[in-house]
């Protein structure tokens, strides 16, 4: 195969070792017909592409190039989702553990779902905890019917009913 330059550098640009270059032709084509649409100038570059195995030749290498590299940023990517996930499974110590767990269980009563309202404590009314029934019944009782919940109580206050 003889050395035939391409029109831009980088990563698009067509491989270097083609015996013809599929962007010069299209080049070609585009100079000659300045008007002529994106659809064909397309038709009348793949009419010549198609029928030269030289052309085709160096597309095929070119779209084969492209998907290979893609394939390895993918897989890069994976790669690095990986090791994120592998540093994030190191086992915490014990404090870690019981002040995450304080956290959680401290902060999650105002989040609980009412049953039968499907709504927040935090954004549900003293009424709706009273037709939700059972422990939100006793909530029912701290405050008045049009009352929030979360704007009168906080999650220290639930955890003492």
């Amino acid at each position: 195969m003889t050395h035939t330059e391409s029109i831009r550098q980088g990563s698009a640009a067509m491989i270097r070792t083609a015996q013809k270059n599929p962007m010069q032709l299209l080049a070609h084509l585009a100079e000659n017909d300045p008007t002529a649409s994106k659809e064909i100038l397309f038709k009348k570059w793949w009419d010549k592409v198609k029928n030269d195995h030289h052309y085709l030749l160096a597309v095929g290498r070119h779209a084969f190039t492209n998907m290979l590299n893609a394939l390895d940023r993918e897989n890069q990517s994976n790669l690095s989702k990986r090791k994120v996930f592998d540093t994030a499974a190191t086992t915490p110590s014990q404090q870690e553990i019981e002040i995450a767990k304080n956290k959680i269980v401290k902060g999650s009563l105002l989040s609980l779902m009412l049953p039968k309202i499907g709504k927040p404590l935090c954004k549900a009314t003293f009424k709706e905890c009273e037709i939700a029934g059972g422990w939100f019944g006793k909530v029912a009782k701290l405050g008045k019917p049009g009352e929030i919940v979360g704007a009168k109580l906080t999650n220290e206050d639930l955890w003492k009913i």
